[in-house]
């Protein structure tokens, strides 16, 4: 058995990977949403939460090719922040407008509530669902001051020294804040940003540096948190196993069909994470019923029917924003 893999996986695999996040995240909020299942089932879906994980590794992978690029441009950082912010605001306002523009008219919603949500960042003031589009943004705005901390010679300090202030700042008071559970989770993009260098030249990684240190870590502070009532952050431990397992599954698997749903899931990655947030809010209070016989099954049908809905939706909208943002 080989003890190493090429790192290219993951920028070869990229979009593969965030349809595998994608589906991680649908698959978690099925218990969120209601739908029955056995006691195993549902602490083993709500266990899926690590495709955010994923998702912001492969963010920083994806940043670190941006800024990069913009360096290389001679662009400025202004225009650089614009340009990013516009890719994530564009299929946000695309896909729920609609629902603003509802709420306003019938639920008396506040204008400038929709405001805060479209902003993007409304879910720091307690506004949006939305708290990872908010959490991406605040990482955009910091990545030029990380950058050159993190391609620096002494990089893996940087990386440490970051990573030890995120956690220090999330368990400060007052807890169960969102803005300290989003910055708990940023050391994963710190370090899929730091490793982005080494991917792009295609350099060879241990599996006993990305998965079996990383397991171990995870089991040892795991037990310390439920047994010596620590509160150890295991957000990247299992992010960077989790998305490494799945890039050398990907890389093994040769079913080109099976890749290209992935691929497809990963390209309206965005879009889908809004849609599951409000049309599938808004499906949820559709009756089931016809007569006497309940058609939900548990909320499975609502939440099959509403996935497959969202996904045409999110469709729909990745292709007009692209369009969009072709002209900006």
């Amino acid at each position: 058995m080989t003890k190493s893999f090429n790192t290219a996986v993951f920028s070869k695999y990229r979009s593969e990977l965030m349809g595998v996040a994608t589906l991680l995240i649908v698959i978690c909020h099925m218990p969120v949403f209601g739908v029955v299942m056995p006691n195993w089932m549902d602490i083993i879906f709500r266990s899926c939460g690590f495709g955010v994980d994923i998702f912001l590794f492969l963010s920083g992978v994806g940043m670190y090719h941006s800024y990069s690029s913009k360096i290389k441009n001679k662009q400025s950082i202004f225009y650089w922040l614009f340009k990013r912010y516009i890719r994530i605001i564009c299929p946000l306002f695309i896909l729920i407008t609609p629902f603003l523009f509802y709420n306003i008219i019938y639920n008396d919603q506040a204008v400038y509530i929709a405001i805060l949500q479209l902003s993007g960042f409304g879910s720091l003031l307690g506004c949006s669902p939305l708290w990872f589009i908010s959490c991406i943004l605040m990482l955009y705005l910091i990545t030029p001051i990380i950058h050159p901390l993190l391609v620096s010679k002494r990089s893996l300090f940087y990386l440490i020294v970051l990573s030890i202030l995120c956690y220090s700042y999330a368990y400060l008071p007052p807890h169960n804040n969102l803005v300290h559970f989003m910055v708990s989770r940023w050391p994963i993009y710190f370090l899929g940003y730091m490793l982005s260098a080494s991917i792009k030249r295609q350099e060879e990684g241990s599996l006993i540096l990305y998965i079996v240190i990383p397991v171990i870590s995870y089991i040892v502070l795991y037990a310390f948190n439920h047994f010596v009532g620590s509160h150890f952050c295991l957000f990247s431990l299992q992010g960077i196993t989790m998305v490494t397992f799945f890039a050398l599954i990907i890389d093994a698997y040769s079913n080109e069909k099976l890749k290209d749903v992935l691929r497809f899931l990963g390209v309206i990655s965005l879009e889908s994470y809004i849609t599951n947030e409000y049309l599938m809010r808004s499906l949820q209070s559709v009756s089931w019923s016809v007569g006497d016989f309940n058609f939900s099954l548990g909320n499975w049908t609502f939440y099959i029917v509403g996935f497959c809905l969202c996904m045409v939706a999110s469709f729909v909208a990745n292709r007009l924003a692209r369009k969009i943002l072709h002209f900006v």
